[in-house]
């Protein structure tokens, strides 16, 4: 018997969005619920630039860590250029965690502030 897990299926309403810390776009991207955390669960489903179903799949079809999800920027200037895309707050604290290097750093706390002055 094939284990199956929730997902959310999920398409934001242009090309390129970035929320809770997740590349998305108009193609669907599967993000299996368990590895979501409350505040990035509550930032997706609140978005009104997506549109989200809940639905069950075989875990087969979902990779490791958050289903087709992004994958971690390799350089600290492909970070910082996703840095400057992010529209919350919760989507900055994901990038921020275990991050060392202090240019991302400083372009995260530029962000902070510009989402608090908005």
């Amino acid at each position: 018997m094939t284990k199956t897990v929730e997902v959310l299926k999920i398409t934001a309403n242009r090309p390129r969005y970035y929320r809770a810390g997740i590349r998305l776009g108009r193609d669907p991207v599967l993000v299996e619920v368990g590895e979501l955390d409350k505040a990035r669960l509550a930032a997706l489903e609140s978005d009104p630039a997506l549109g989200i179903q809940r639905v069950q799949v075989d875990a087969d079809e979902i990779a490791p860590a958050g289903g087709k999800a992004v994958a971690p920027p390799k350089t600290a200037e492909e970070l910082i250029a996703m840095i400057g895309q992010v529209e919350d707050e919760a989507s900055l604290d994901a990038l921020a965690e275990g991050e060392t290097r202090k240019t991302v750093n400083k372009a995260i706390e530029a962000r902070r502030a510009e989402l608090k002055a908005a």
